[in-house]
C-alpha cells in the first residue's frame, strides 16, 4: 500500500475518533499510549510487513512499557520513519517562509497537530505535521505534504 495513503488513512481515523477519545483518556500519557498503539496497528503494521521491519515512533510514543516508546513489541529497533516530501505550497507556519530543501535533505514527520496561528498542539482538527528538517522543528499544512517511507541507517 502507498505510504501516502496509510498515513492519511491513520489522520483521518484520529479526526474521526479524537473527541471521543479525548473526553475519555483525559491525561496526556494515556492519550499518547493510544496514538502510539493505533499508530502500531494502523501504519507500521502495513508499511513494515516483513520480519524485523518497524517504524519509529509516532509523536512522544507510549509510556506504558518502561523505558521503550513503543506498545507492541516494546525491545525492537526502528528501522524505518516516515519522511516528506514538499509540495510548492509548503510554508513553515512556525517562520512563516516558504521552504525549500536541498535534494539531499531528508524532512521527518513526526506526528500530526493543529495550528491557532500562534502555537500547535496534539489536537483537532489535525491539519498539520510536526517535522523535523535537521535539527529546526516545521509547522506544514498537510496539504502541501507527500509523505513516503525511508530507511533508518543505524
Amino acid at each position: 500500500m502507498e505510504t501516502d495513503s496509510v498515513i492519511r488513512n491513520f489522520q483521518n481515523f484520529l479526526m474521526n475518533s479524537w473527541r471521543s477519545v479525548a473526553d475519555t483518556l483525559t491525561d496526556d500519557a494515556t492519550l499518547s499510549d493510544w496514538m502510539q498503539a493505533n499508530w502500531e496497528i494502523l501504519v507500521e503494521s502495513l508499511l513494515c510487513p516483513k520480519e524485523n521491519e518497524y517504524l519509529a515512533v509516532y509523536g512522544d510514543g507510549a509510556d506504558c512499557n518502561g523505558v521503550s516508546s513503543r506498545v507492541w513489541k516494546p525491545n525492537v529497533v526502528a528501522t524505518h520513519q516516515i519522511c516528506v516530501k514538499l509540495k510548492d505550497n509548503a510554508v513553515d507556519q512556525i517562520s512563516g517562509e516558504r521552504i525549500s530543501v536541498r535534494q539531499t535533505d531528508q524532512i521527518i514527520f513526526d506526528q500530526f497537530v493543529s495550528w491557532d496561528g500562534k502555537q500547535y498542539g496534539s489536537d483537532m482538527p489535525f491539519d498539520h505535521a510536526l517535522l523535523s528538517l535537521t535539527e529546526r522543528d516545521l509547522i506544514i499544512a498537510c496539504d502541501a505534504l507527500i509523505f513516503d517511507t525511508t530507511s533508518i541507517i543505524n
